[in-house]
């Protein structure tokens, strides 16, 4: 096998074994899956999932990278109102259907909350973790201000409002106590901060 090939099987492997762990992670929990039944889902042995992961912690954290390119890409996105919204409806979504597509940061986010892991270790390498609201999302606000789209003040604070709806909504949902669709909390949140038409 040229070495060429030899990356190709080892790159589908690699998200072989990511798809099932998200997957598995996302109905399970972090805690309730094993690298047997991870192992199971993709279909390959379990000693063959240790040659590219060292352990379940690794292996959860590998989607760092997929979390920041997801982040990366919707940066791009011009409008900051379809930005919010799609990344909170990405957020919140328990479609199971959607788990190949489902954002990862959902995953770290439901891990850390549930204290099944120490966070302290991975504060510098997990998005989540690094003033989230107000770094990240009060960019979106800001952009959205400036444009007159959102009402004025403090991007920052904005950000840390709506992340902190965003993960209040997340667990009760995962745990099916909120049966309401996520695009509706999302426009509901968003409405708060859009700028009202001036009558007459």
């Amino acid at each position: 096998m040229t070495a060429e090939n030899r990356k190709i099987l080892e790159d589908k492997r690699t998200s072989e074994i990511q798809a099932a762990a998200k997957k598995l992670f996302s109905i399970y929990g972090y805690c309730h899956t094993s690298m047997d039944s991870v192992a199971v889902e993709a279909g390959i042995s379990k000693g063959l999932i240790y040659h590219y992961f060292k352990n379940k912690e690794d292996l959860l954290l590998s989607f760092s990278d997929e979390v920041e390119e997801y982040l990366h890409k919707l940066k791009k996105e011009k409008n900051p109102v379809t930005a919010l919204k799609r990344f909170g409806t990405d957020f919140l979504t328990s479609d199971e259907s959607k788990y190949a597509d489902m954002p990862p940061i959902q995953l770290l986010l439901i891990t850390f909350a549930n204290q099944e892991m120490d966070i302290s270790k991975y504060e510098k390498q997990n998005p989540i973790l690094r003033d989230f609201g107000r770094g990240y999302l009060g960019g979106f606000f800001q952009q959205g201000i400036d444009a007159g789209i959102f009402q004025n003040g403090n991007a920052k604070v904005y950000g840390d409002i709506y992340w902190s709806f965003l993960m209040g909504k997340l667990l009760p949902i995962k745990k099916g106590n909120e049966k309401g669709k996520p695009e509706v909390y999302v426009d509901e949140i968003l409405m708060l901060f859009i700028k009202k038409k001036q009558e007459g």
